[in-house]
């Protein structure tokens, strides 16, 4: 992964492990697919205070050479006052 910002820019080498489970809904062989792999360098990109950003892995691969891609973005979201416990 590749981390833009104060800290300067960390890459994770293609090759290297991930971890990402693709879920099926029921009835669906094989009920989950692991992608463990990086076919390609990902870029996540973080705000200034960590409230947004996105995440892009262009190629994640299972062992038997299955492929996907990954986008990804957060936000927080402020409560309003009083919701809290």
């Amino acid at each position: 992964v590749e981390l833009e910002g104060e800290g300067g820019s960390v890459t994770t080498p293609v090759g290297a492990n991930a971890f990402v489970e693709v879920i099926a809904p029921p009835g669906f062989e094989p009920p989950f697919v692991r992608f463990d792999e990086f076919g390609a360098p990902c870029r996540a990109e973080v705000s200034e205070a960590g409230s947004q950003g996105s995440l892009h892995c262009p190629e994640l691969r299972t062992s038997d050479g299955r492929k996907v891609g990954l986008r990804w973005s957060w936000r927080t979201v402020r409560e309003p006052a009083g919701s809290g416990p």
